[in-house]
């Protein structure tokens, strides 16, 4: 077994007793989603647990996108409708 030492600045454990860490989002990343809001159904649509499913239950991407893009319209229509 290899062990790693760890510094006090290591992200995403405790800092030893008595210090405070300041927690900085990374700028490198482009915000998640999945964490700041809601995702797009494009990133639903590509999400791989997501695929899992649609995999269990016999639906491909192609099946599901027409689907996805016929209650748009109809959501759409009908907001028209009634404003």
């Amino acid at each position: 077994m290899q062990t790693v030492p760890v510094a006090a600045s290591t992200p995403g454990l405790p800092p030893p007793h008595g210090q405070a860490v300041i927690l900085r989002p990374h700028s490198s990343r482009r915000p998640d989603p999945w964490r700041s809001g809601e995702p797009s159904l494009t990133d639903v649509m590509t999400d791989p647990l997501v695929h899992l499913v649609m995999r269990r239950d016999g639906l491909r991407s192609d099946q599901v996108w027409p689907v996805i893009r016929q209650a748009q319209s109809d959501l759409k229509r009908g907001a028209r409708l009634n404003g």
